[in-house]
């Protein structure tokens, strides 16, 4: 492609002049530096990147994102335009919204809201020696903002405790089982 240093500085001057608004102007900006890649990237020998990073002072990471956008928006309104007639039907997103609503009803019927499990803390009282208490109290003092082992710690401490439970239960009803006679009458004799 011929250009002249003229028409280089006028389009680095454009560039420089979109990049602090290229949020809003993300489209024009990519188009932009399309042409200037067009213009000195050359394989093996190009100063494309050079120019971007270093008088341009655009992040390569920034500027590969902003020409790939407008590539893609491009793309976009190239295949609409092929595929636009006289017969085209416009709507808008209300106009669309309330087609579809009435086409199929029971899609947009109001869905319950979805529930989250509720959370609430649970005080346990620990029965502990002095040095004990400390310790745990530093190793708390570590640990309470990461919430993520918060939960973690908090599950496997109910577990444990519901394990307790079951074990001092099911040893409970061991012990009160009834006798019957003839258990009765097996342990007097070992007397």
């Amino acid at each position: 492609m011929n250009f002249t240093s003229d028409q280089l500085e006028a389009l680095k001057a454009e560039i420089v002049a979109l990049y602090p608004e290229y949020k809003e102007r993300r489209l024009k900006l990519g188009a932009k530096l399309l042409q200037l890649q067009q213009m000195l990237a050359k394989p093996g020998h190009g100063t494309f990147t050079d120019t971007v990073a270093q008088e341009l002072k655009i992040p390569l990471s920034t500027a590969y994102d902003l020409m790939n956008f407008a590539r893609a928006e491009l793309e976009k309104k190239r295949l609409y335009e092929s595929r636009k007639d006289e017969d085209d039907i416009t709507f808008t997103w209300d106009e669309l919204d309330e087609l579809l609503r009435e086409r199929y009803p029971e899609d947009y019927k109001e869905k319950p809201p979805r529930t989250r499990p509720y959370i609430r803390s649970t005080q346990l009282h620990l029965f502990l020696d002095d040095d004990t208490r400390r310790e745990l109290a530093g190793a708390w003092n570590i640990i309470k903002g990461e919430e993520a082992l918060h939960r973690k710690l908090s599950y496997r401490v109910a577990k444990e405790i519901i394990n307790a439970a079951a074990k001092f239960e099911a040893r409970t009803k061991r012990k009160r089982r009834p006798r019957t006679p003839k258990a009765k009458a097996s342990k007097r004799k070992r007397r």
